[in-house]
């Protein structure tokens, strides 16, 4: 999750971003969480999909909700989904914002894209 939360720190420093950088990255993390605990639950049994939604249901702490997920997930499918959730999400808000990043910002955004694969 600090890999994440440091990405979009830089992410946002590259857009220039004149919002609240911690603001912004906790809704971000969440969304990203949203969309990830959704595509692995969807990957249980229906019996084992209940019982995972009454553990996270009241959970609303990004380090509790990994910890969760942990207990039916490995690290490693953890991780991966939350990478790909976080791309996923990224590249749909980069879309949507792109045509009004100047050239220097496009440059660094590219930037960051290409020494992150």
């Amino acid at each position: 999750m600090e890999n994440l939360k440091l990405f979009f720190n830089t992410f946002l420093d590259a857009i220039e971003y004149d919002g609240n950088n911690d603001d912004f990255v906790k809704k971000f993390t969440s969304v990203v969480y949203a969309q990830a605990t959704s595509s692995l639950i969807s990957r249980l049994p229906e019996e084992k999909r209940k019982d995972v939604m009454e553990n996270l249901s009241s959970i609303t702490d990004g380090t509790i909700l990994h910890t969760a997920l942990n207990e039916f997930f490995s690290e490693e499918i953890l991780s991966e989904t939350l990478n790909k959730s976080a791309e996923v999400v990224l590249r749909e808000y980069l879309s949507a914002i792109y045509d009004s990043l100047t050239s220097e910002q496009r440059f660094r955004v590219e930037t960051i894209f290409i020494t992150t694969e």
